[in-house]
């Protein structure tokens, strides 16, 4: 019958352990290769390195002890050096490693150490003995001014003459100079006469066309109020006491019997300023040439400043006759003389649309 039929059968104990058989061949000898570092157990009979390069010829595979003898033998590293061998601390020359990439040129051992010395410019106190090349005038010093002081050592001059380079004292003489808040900076003088500088061939010349003004010549007027000669001020340049002079030469052409106007103006608009003189002469139906004078005075100054004026006017009737219209004004207009473009105007209105005056020339000028 088979097991299958019978079912599992339990396995019986162990038997005991057999024979050991015999040893088999020794393996070939371990080969390193040239240059192969070999972990070594050492043996050294006295102090020396403690690691070292097995050589490739000692034939000794890894983890397998050397034989004995000195430290140096057993490494191949000739012979042996003590610790406290002195070629380990000889202060000789590394010429090789001065040269390589990292030079220490310059470096100073301690047992070459020195001290530096305590006066001059190691002892922290410059002086100009030790500096090169640098002059006593040549940088600043919290002393310098003391040199140019009285009694220094490059003393400047004290109130040298005038025009010379010096300190100078405070005083009232020529060579000494004035404080800041000394009296004669601000008193009250009198200027000293120069009223020949200003004449025409002076050396300030004062130009006397500068408050005069000319009327256009031929200038043919009719009856509507026409300017005749005008001149334009800037603020504050009338002043009170200035008196102008207008003068004026014409022609007539038209025999109508009728009255001019004649009038002076000032005010900032043309032919709207205070009326300051009118003179209405009397009829005529001539022909006759004639001349108008008038004078303008500046009465008071300021924004509520005032003006007068006086007018005349002549014509030639006859080869010995002449007649004379003159109207001299009694009262004042306003002007304000603080105001720009104040206009001082002559004006003429004929009297007649067929009668024409021509005015020949025509000037206006200060005379005070």
């Amino acid at each position: 019958m088979s097991d299958s039929a019978l079912g599992a059968v339990p396995q019986g104990p162990q038997g005991p352990q057999g024979d050991t058989g015999p040893q088999g061949d020794a393996g070939p000898a371990y080969e390193p290769a040239d240059g192969e570092i070999l972990p070594v157990k050492l043996y050294a009979t006295g102090p020396g390195v403690i690691f070292g390069r097995a050589p490739a010829s000692s034939g000794a595979g890894p983890g397998e002890e050397l034989g004995g003898g000195d430290l140096a033998t057993i490494m191949g590293l000739g012979t042996a050096a003590q610790h406290n061998d002195s070629e380990y601390e000889d202060a000789g020359a590394v010429s090789t490693h001065a040269a390589a990439s990292d030079p220490h040129t310059g470096y100073r051992k301690e047992s070459e150490d020195h001290s530096h010395a305590t006066t001059g410019a190691q002892g922290g106190t410059i002086s100009h003995a030790v500096l090169t090349s640098v002059g006593v005038d040549d940088h600043h010093a919290r002393d310098h001014h003391a040199r140019h002081e009285p009694g220094g050592a490059d003393a400047m001059a004290v109130d040298a003459a005038a025009a010379t380079g010096s300190l100078r004292t405070l005083g009232t003489s020529s060579t000494s100079a004035a404080a800041g808040n000394d009296s004669r900076l601000s008193d009250a003088r009198t200027p000293t006469a120069h009223a020949s500088t200003h004449l025409p061939t002076g050396s300030d010349a004062v130009d006397k066309f500068s408050q005069s003004a000319v009327g256009t010549l031929d200038a043919a007027i009719a009856n509507t109020e026409t300017v005749v000669v005008a001149k334009t001020f800037a603020a504050n340049e009338l002043a009170a006491g200035q008196v102008y002079k207008f003068e004026a030469w014409f022609t007539k052409a038209g025999t109508q019997s009728a009255a001019a106007t004649i009038r002076i103006r000032i005010g900032t608009t043309t032919l709207t300023g205070n009326i300051a003189a009118t003179l209405t002469p009397p009829n005529n139906a001539l022909t006759v040439p004639g001349k108008i004078e008038g004078l303008l005075r500046i009465v008071t100054a300021g924004s509520g400043g005032t003006a007068r004026g006086e007018l005349e006017q002549r014509v030639h009737l006859a080869a010995v006759t002449i007649t004379a219209a003159i109207n001299p004004s009694t009262g004042t207009v306003a002007v304000d003389t603080t105001a720009a473009n104040q206009k001082m105007e002559l004006t003429f209105i004929s009297g007649h649309a067929s009668n024409t005056y021509t005015f020949r020339d025509a000037v206006l000028y200060r005379v005070a």
